[in-house]
């Protein structure tokens, strides 16, 4: 079968690709031929650029505009070599590993309204979130542009939370009436879903989740340098009292800190911060000794690999990691607060949540299989 695949493949975060790369593998595992439809609309890209000049903001005084405009100069020239860094990475690995569609699309506007694909598969990854989305529902991202007779259908699509913003919800009516099957990434999801459609919703694993360790590490690169034992944290910027946790924590425990990021944070806080290819992300992931994490995905390839975690996310950060969380079992591994850490990673017996993992990849896969028939 012809697949096609929407989602935020082209952002250049660890997630939005490695959740591409995971269902698109699984697909192609599954004797489908498929293809990543190379969306690349400008909200999703602008916030990865390398240097952006800040803008004037009308709601804050001239004072300071005068003192936060330098101070961003300083902070992006300084973090310029690591984000650009990681654009480079990102670009190249994009290209070097997914089945991209031979033609780029930039608006909903651009994208073919006749059927080119037997199946046509939206998501993972927040791609209801309308906050990632230029604020408001992109009509791409439920196939609207699509005659009816498509075959269409979701996987693990998210919102962010369990409900899309009031003002959005007569166009989520709207632009979920053509698809034939539904399924999210979040179960508290499920009730608003199944209400505001009329149609049977399928709760789902994020698609990295449908990958062994076993299998991840065939993709996964040795970094050139790197500790033997390590703490990893892989974070986006957070608060001062989170790189203060970890480093006590790293300390208690007598290991040395890998630190991964996804947005420049030296200027700020001054932790000495990495951009790694997703396939050396991968690998610090299988070999770290304990990680702490804020980020969704963070935590997704720490069950994975069956690493002790904490997750530190506050709310609402927190819902799409909690959600996850409980179907393992694994609720005592998530804080709102890093204040609220212990001095030292504990152990997890991964036995039932292992059990738990792959009832829920029974679960997604036979969603899978039922949407390619």
């Amino acid at each position: 079968m012809k697949i096609g695949i929407l989602t935020f493949h082209a952002a250049y975060n660890y997630g939005a690709f490695l959740q591409t790369y995971a269902l698109s593998t699984v697909l192609h595992l599954k004797g489908h031929t498929v293809t990543v439809i190379n969306y690349q609309p400008k909200y999703l890209l602008s916030g990865y650029r390398p240097f952006s000049f800040p803008k004037y903001n009308r709601k804050d005084s001239l004072l300071k505009n005068l003192l936060t405009i330098p101070y961003s100069i300083v902070c992006q020239t300084l973090d310029y070599p690591q984000t650009n860094k990681r654009s480079r990475y990102f670009k190249d690995t994009i290209s070097r590993n997914l089945p991209l569609s031979k033609s780029t699309y930039s608006t909903y506007a651009d994208l073919p309204n006749h059927e080119e694909y037997n199946l046509y598969i939206a998501g993972s990854d927040q791609i209801w979130a309308s906050h990632l989305t230029g604020n408001k529902l992109d009509p791409a991202f439920f196939f609207y542009n699509l005659p009816e007779t498509a075959k269409t259908c979701t996987y693990a699509a998210s919102m962010g939370r369990s409900a899309v913003p009031d003002e959005h919800l007569p166009d989520f009516k709207e632009y979920t009436k053509n698809l034939n099957a539904i399924s999210v990434r979040e179960c508290s999801a499920v009730p608003f879903v199944q209400e505001h459609t009329g149609k049977d919703v399928q709760c789902v694993l994020d698609p990295t989740l449908l990958l062994t360790a076993e299998e991840w590490m065939e993709y996964a690169q040795e970094p050139a340098k790197h500790p033997q034992k390590f703490l990893l944290s892989y974070s986006f910027g957070t608060d001062p009292e989170y790189f203060r946790a970890v480093k006590n924590i790293a300390k208690k425990s007598g290991l040395k800190i890998v630190w991964l990021h996804n947005k420049g944070v030296f200027c700020k806080y001054f932790v000495k911060h990495n951009y790694v290819r997703p396939e050396e992300f991968v690998w610090y992931f299988a070999n770290a000794s304990a990680v702490i994490t804020p980020s969704f995905h963070g935590t997704m390839f720490s069950i994975i690999n069956r690493k002790p975690f904490y997750s530190v996310a506050p709310y609402p950060q927190n819902v799409r990691i909690e959600d996850h969380l409980k179907r393992f079992d694994l609720l005592d591994r998530l804080y709102d607060s890093a204040q609220k850490l212990p001095d030292t990673v504990t152990d997890i017996d991964y036995t039932k949540p292992a059990e738990k993992l792959e009832e829920w990849r029974r679960k997604s896969f036979a969603y899978l299989i039922s949407c390619c028939r």
